[in-house]
C-alpha cells in the first residue's frame, strides 16, 4: 500500500507552497485542472460534461476542469450547489473566468439532468476538508449520481467519503475513478473506500518531493502546527 498523508498534512503542504514558495493558490488550482483534464481526455470517450461544484477550493478545482473541457470542445455544464455567496475566494474567481467565456453554468438541477449514456460526470463537490455528515442540497446530488449509470470521476477524493479514514459521511460519489492530486491520502487505506473510490490515478502537478517536504509533514503529525 502506498504512504499516505492526512488531510492536515497535505493543507499545511499547500500552505507552504503559497506562503513559502510564493505559488499563489489559483495556481496550484490551475495546475490540478491541467491535470485532471489531461487524465481525463485519455481516461474516457464523450462529448459532455457535467462538472457538480461546491463552493470550497474542490469545488473551483471543478469550475476549472469545466473551462478546460469547454476549451477541448466538450459540451459542458457547470453547477454550483451551495450558495454562491459562501463560494471561496479561488472559486469565486473560476467562476467568473467561465461565465466571461459564456460557459454554460447553471444553478439548479432539477431539470438539467443528462442523459446518463454520452455524458461525464466530474465530482468536485467536497474535497478533503469534509469532516461532517453531508446534508441535502449535497446528499440529494450525490444520491442521484449513484442511482444512474452515468459515468463518473471525482477530484481528489469522492464526494462525502473521508480522505483521513475511508468512511463514508452518510453517503459518498461512488466513482469510476478518482484523481487524487499530488498525494495518496490516508483514507485510501481503508479497502472498504474502494466501492467509492473506483480506480484512483495519482496526479503529479508539480509539488516537491515527498522527501524534500518531510519537515513540513512530520512538523504536522508530531505536533499539528502548519507552516
Amino acid at each position: 500500500m502506498k504512504k499516505g498523508l492526512s488531510a492536515k498534512q497535505i493543507k499545511a503542504i499547500d500552505q507552504y507552497m503559497i506562503e513559502s514558495i510564493g505559488m499563489p493558490s489559483l495556481v496550484l488550482m490551475e495546475r490540478a485542472a491541467l491535470a485532471t483534464v489531461d487524465a481525463i481526455l485519455k481516461d474516457f470517450e464523450f462529448n459532455s460534461a457535467l462538472i457538480l461544484c461546491g463552493t470550497g477550493n474542490n469545488g473551483g478545482d471543478g469550475v476549472a476542469v469545466g473551462r478546460l473541457l469547454h476549451q477541448a470542445g466538450k459540451a459542458v455544464t457547470i453547477t454550483l450547489v451551495g450558495d454562491p455567496e459562501h463560494a471561496s475566494e479561488e472559486t469565486t474567481a473560476q467562476l467568473k473566468m467561465v461565465r466571461n467565456l459564456n460557459v454554460r453554468c447553471i444553478n439548479s438541477l432539477e431539470d438539467s439532468w443528462p442523459d446518463d449514456s454520452d455524458t461525464l460526470i466530474v465530482d468536485a463537490l467536497f474535497g478533503i476538508g469534509l469532516d461532517r455528515e453531508v446534508e441535502d442540497p449535497y446528499l440529494e446530488v450525490i444520491r442521484r449520481v449513484n442511482n444512474g449509470t452515468f459515468r463518473t470521476v471525482s477530484i481528489d477524493v469522492p464526494s462525502g467519503l473521508s480522505a483521513d479514514t475511508g468512511s463514508v459521511f452518510g453517503d459518498a460519489i461512488k466513482a469510476d475513478k478518482t484523481y487524487s492530486i499530488g498525494f495518496w491520502k490516508n483514507g485510501f487505506s481503508n479497502e472498504e473506500s474502494g466501492t467509492y473510490t473506483g480506480e484512483i490515478r495519482l496526479l503529479d502537478i508539480g509539488y516537491p518531493s515527498l522527501s524534500e517536504l518531510t519537515r513540513i509533514i512530520d512538523q504536522e503529525e508530531n505536533n499539528g502546527e502548519q507552516i
